[in-house]
């Protein structure tokens, strides 16, 4: 099976305006580029034989005035008669640089880059699949990416912030999940990860990277059209812009969602029901590298729709 085919994006305008109105009014930087960029893809998939099938893709992305970017896929899947699924795959994507990135240069705290090149992504995986009965199925995943020419604000000599290709990140790991329903009166799905991720900066360690998260998901139907559902989930301890470390964190939700009332849904739940105290990593400054996240909260949705005829 062969598939082809292309994709066209023109702008009609991409303007950034910067500017002051304090006593007279001053212009900074008043710049319109529109792009015009075109791509070509196409996927070839294979049966080689009874067990094996082979996917092959590539896609080629070009613009008028960011770089050209080719991008290769594979995929190669054995099926045994075991009923295990096995998968191997291989992919390189990538992330033009915004118009933000390469042209906003106000002379006053930034500074343009209009060669900056796209930031690019090699991955690997291999996927094992296994239905568990009839109602449960088992997935794992082994993998790793490489990120490269990242784009980072870098202080050129200048001192203002320019985004330049500065940055790496390395990322390997391996997740476990198993979902289905193990009663008929009940859906569930359970996964956990291990995983480490390491960059170009200081000691390599990612910021906001946890190297364990575990997830567990619950929904069971209550009658007269409701069902209640529970998502838990857990993070190991993440690093801040600054070198700490937040705190592991063990969050728990529980939602109630009507089904097929009439002409409305309501939804009413409760986030972080064991009321946790922890913070999140974020990226403001060194010396303010984390944030308080809420506590144990309620909320009620209520959605209306039109009567059909």
């Amino acid at each position: 099976m062969l598939t082809v085919g292309a994709e066209a994006k023109f702008d009609v305008q991409n303007i950034q305006r910067d500017g002051s109105v304090s006593l007279a009014p001053i212009e900074f930087l008043n710049i319109d580029h529109p792009d015009r960029s075109f791509a070509l893809f196409v996927q070839d998939e294979r049966k080689l034989s009874s067990r094996w099938t082979l996917d092959l893709g590539a896609r080629l992305d070009t613009s008028a005035y960011r770089h050209n970017f080719f991008s290769p896929r594979a995929a190669l899947i054995y099926q045994p008669p075991s009923g295990w699924t096995y998968k191997f795959l291989y992919g390189r994507g990538f992330r033009n640089p915004s118009a933000f990135e390469l042209f906003y240069g106000d002379n006053l705290s930034a500074v343009a880059n209009p060669a900056a090149r796209p930031e690019s992504a090699d991955t690997w995986e291999m996927n094992a699949e296994r239905r568990l009965g009839k109602r449960m199925n088992l997935l794992t995943a082994t993998y790793g990416y490489r990120l490269r020419e990242f784009l980072v604000g870098h202080r050129a000599d200048s001192g203002l912030i320019q985004y330049q290709n500065v940055g790496r990140i390395h990322a390997t790991g391996m997740e476990i999940e198993i979902n289905g329903r193990p009663a008929r009166w009940l859906e569930g799905a359970a996964s956990y990860g291990v995983q480490k991720s390491v960059d170009n900066d200081g000691d390599g360690l990612l910021e906001n990277s946890p190297s364990h998260l575990a997830k567990l998901r619950l929904a069971v139907p209550l009658g007269r059209g409701f069902d209640v559902s529970s998502s838990m989930q857990y993070y190991s301890s993440r690093r801040t812009l600054a070198g700490a470390n937040v705190t592991p964190v063990f969050l728990a939700d529980f939602t109630l969602t009507s089904r097929n009332l009439r002409n409305f849904d309501v939804q009413f739940g409760i986030r972080n029901a064991f009321n946790r105290n922890y913070s999140d990593p974020i990226a403001l400054n060194p010396r303010v590298d984390s944030m308080q996240q809420p506590g144990r909260s309620f909320f009620m949705e209520f959605t209306a729709h039109a009567a059909r005829h």
